[in-house]
């Protein structure tokens, strides 16, 4: 994020008094509201006023909320494929490494294997910047595209279409639906309890623990690249592992005093309301969801 200019708060609000506890106390035009100004847990006196406090007309309250902390929000992993392959490989009967394509990705470039028709199956192999602790990432989504490309009648075959490994623990998704042939196909695949089962696709359903206990030491991510019995060709484009709370803690299209409210409950820890993904909840995501305010 972006430092905020602000103009002089002596021009729009009077400090009525100094830092007490991490606070700053600040007069708009009768309205009061108190900002944290480092990551101490805000008293209970502060839980109760703040979610109260009409800050969407407290231009003064914004704006230095916003200069106390200039933070930048860590984006999602993400590799687009649009100057290279990213450090993507395959494993499984590929008949060739993993290929970059400049163009006739979803859109620009792409990454495609062609399959050896040697009995195996081929999945594309994530990079090191998809694995690791991905804890923050666990109640979002993993997103990708995908695209198969084969001659003659159909002949699919189904198998586990994406595979987590960590914490000594697999578990595999099946999406609901194959790639189209010729054509790109747009995945999402929740990261909760639900679809995921350990091992196989006949597995025990997975738990939301255990799918934590993955996320947290994430140790190999796979997407399937083949759905063909016979010669083909799979693409993969546009991978986004979720990672960072938005603003819209809530999830009701709107930034307001409820996201305020759930922020502040998670101060000091917890993944919802770390907005800018540094592993706590504090000053800098109280920022960057005033500038997100509605």
């Amino acid at each position: 994020m972006e430092q905020v200019p602000c103009r002089s708060i002596s021009n729009e609000s009077s400090v009525l008094s100094s830092r007490e506890a991490g606070m700053e106390t600040v007069d708009d035009g009768g309205t009061t509201a108190q900002i944290p100004t480092e990551n101490p847990m805000p008293r209970q006196t502060d839980l109760l006023r703040l979610p109260h406090v009409p800050l969407a007309a407290t231009r003064t309250a914004i704006c230095l909320a916003a200069c106390l902390v200039t933070s930048s929000a860590a984006a999602d992993v993400s590799s687009t494929f649009d100057t290279n392959a990213d450090g993507w490989t395959a494993q499984g009967d590929t008949a060739t490494p993993v290929q970059w394509i400049a163009n006739g990705g979803n859109p620009a470039g792409h990454i495609q294997v062609v399959d050896s028709v040697s009995g195996g199956v081929i999945f594309f192999v994530a990079p090191a910047k998809f694995l690791g602790d991905k804890s923050q990432a666990y109640g979002r989504s993993l997103h990708f595209d995908l695209r198969q490309v084969y001659s003659g009648a159909a002949n699919q075959f189904v198998d586990r279409d994406v595979i987590l490994t960590g914490g000594g623990i697999t578990i595999a998704f099946d999406t609901p639906v194959n790639p189209p042939v010729g054509a790109w196909g747009s995945y999402t695949v929740p990261l909760s309890a639900g679809g995921w089962r350990l091992n196989s696709l006949s597995g025990a359903v997975a738990t939301d623990t255990q799918i934590q206990t993955v996320l947290g030491a994430l140790s190999s991510l796979q997407i399937r690249c083949e759905y063909q019995t016979g010669a083909d060709t799979g693409s993969l484009d546009n991978v986004v592992l979720e990672t960072c709370s938005g603003p819209d803690l809530d999830g009701d299209g709107s930034v307001s005093a409820a996201d305020l409210s759930l922020l502040l409950v998670n101060w000091g820890g917890g993944t919802i309301g770390d907005i800018d993904c540094d592993g706590s909840v504090g000053a800098s995501d109280l920022s960057l969801l005033l500038a997100a305010w509605d």
